[in-house]
């Protein structure tokens, strides 16, 4: 009946390290295609500061051309108007892309740190139930023992009456 009660905790521990690690590789699976997003969103990132170069390279040409060009001033101011516009919504959109990029991220950062707790106390939880079932099997082992030093007196007893016996 021990022996069956044994092997069901048995049962029952590998069932449990079974589902730990199942959530382990998940948990794994999960973190690398979150670190792959990281990774897009930081060259999307660059990308978009690779426009930002361009279109302030664009402004800067545009304040050259004003300068050489002074007989054109008055097309040229509302030319350089109508850039400047274009330039701020690109910025704006940037910046609006670069929030929502950053928001991401520290997203991303806070679902790993849990992640990682969750790691950490799932082989907290697994080394308890380790020790646990360390103690139990030594707490078996000294049954075992007890009993069978128990059943040692009680057949000796038994033998001393059955010799008592047997001489009267």
């Amino acid at each position: 009946r021990d022996a069956a009660e044994l092997q069901r905790y048995r049962s029952h521990m590998e069932q449990q390290r079974e589902e730990f690690d199942r959530k382990y590789l998940a948990m794994d699976e999960a973190l690398s295609a979150k670190e792959q997003e990281v990774a897009r969103l930081g060259g999307e990132v660059a990308r978009l500061m690779a426009h930002r170069r361009e279109a302030e390279a664009i402004r800067g040409d545009l304040d050259q051309l004003k300068a050489t060009y002074k007989d054109d001033h008055r097309l040229m101011d509302e030319k350089e108007a109508m850039r400047n516009q274009f330039v701020e919504e690109l910025k704006k959109k940037h910046d609006e892309e670069k929030a929502r990029l950053e928001g991401a991220i520290k997203r991303h950062e806070i679902e790993a740190a849990a992640q990682r707790r969750e790691r950490v106390e799932g082989e907290l939880r697994e080394n308890r139930l380790a020790e646990e079932l360390k103690r139990r099997i030594e707490e078996e082992k000294a049954r075992k023992q007890h009993d069978a030093e128990t059943r040692a007196k009680f057949e000796a007893e038994r033998r001393r009456l059955h010799e008592a016996q047997r001489i009267n």
